[in-house]
C-alpha cells in the first residue's frame, strides 16, 4: 500500500512495534502522520481510542488536517494537539483550523516556526547545498525568495531594536500567539523563559 496506512487494524499494529522497539508500555501521545484518504478519520481514531482504553496511550493527536476533520476526530474522542506549521509567514491556520481547535480545547504543536530558516536571519539564496528539499518549496524559488528575504530585513530592524535576533523575534511572535500553542523543538527551560521574554517584548 502507498502512502499513509491508517486502517485500525494497521495502526494498532504500528503501535505495539513502537512500544516494543522503544521497550515501553505506554505512549504519552499518539497521532496519525497524516490523513489517509481512504480510511474515515472516525475509523482510524476509534482504533487509537481503543488503545487509550488499553492503556498504551495518555492522549490522542493529530496532524496537518483541516478543521471539519478535526471536528469529525473529536467528536469519537478527545483530542489533545494539532501538530502543524504556523509561523511568521505561514498563519494559513488562523482562519478556521485555530478558531475550531480553540473551541474544542485542542492545543497546538507548531512546527517550522522558522519557516524551515527562510525566517532565520541566516538563509541565503545563494547558500543552498545541492540536494537541499527546500529549492522546490514555493517560497525560496526566485522573486518569492526575494520578498520574503526583504520581509525577513524588515524583521530584523525590529530584531535590532529589540536587542535581539531575527529568529528569536520570529519565535518569540509564535509564542505570544496563546497558552494553547507548543513550539515542538523547544525544550521547556527554554520555552518558558521565551513566554516571559514574548510578554515583556510584545506588550
Amino acid at each position: 500500500m502507498d502512502g499513509y496506512d491508517a486502517r485500525p487494524a494497521a495502526v494498532k499494529n504500528f503501535l505495539a512495534y513502537t512500544l516494543q522497539r522503544l521497550g515501553l508500555d505506554h505512549i504519552d501521545i499518539y497521532r496519525p502522520a497524516r490523513l489517509d484518504p481512504a480510511v474515515p478519520i472516525e475509523d482510524t481514531i476509534g482504533a487509537i481510542g481503543d488503545m487509550v482504553k488499553a492503556g498504551c496511550i495518555r492522549h490522542i493527536g493529530l496532524s496537518e488536517v483541516g478543521p471539519e476533520t478535526i471536528r469529525r476526530a473529536a467528536a469519537v474522542h478527545p483530542i489533545s494537539d494539532l501538530q502543524i506549521e504556523y509561523s511568521l509567514i505561514s498563519r494559513g491556520i488562523e482562519d478556521a483550523i485555530l478558531p475550531a481547535c480553540r473551541e474544542l480545547s485542542i492545543g497546538i504543536t507548531a512546527y517550522a516556526v522558522l519557516a524551515r530558516g527562510l525566517i532565520s536571519g541566516h538563509w541565503r539564496k545563494d547558500a543552498s547545498a545541492p540536494g537541499d528539499f527546500r529549492a522546490h518549496t514555493p517560497r525560496f524559488q526566485a522573486e518569492n525568495a526575494d520578498k520574503n528575504l526583504a520581509l525577513v530585513e524588515a524583521l530584523r530592524i525590529i530584531a535590532n531594536v529589540k536587542g535581539t535576533s531575527v529568529a528569536q523575534i520570529a519565535i518569540a511572535w509564535v509564542a505570544a500567539q496563546g497558552d494553547d500553542i507548543v513550539r515542538w523543538w523547544v525544550p521547556a527551560a527554554a520555552r518558558n523563559w521565551m513566554k516571559r521574554w514574548a510578554r515583556s517584548k510584545f506588550r
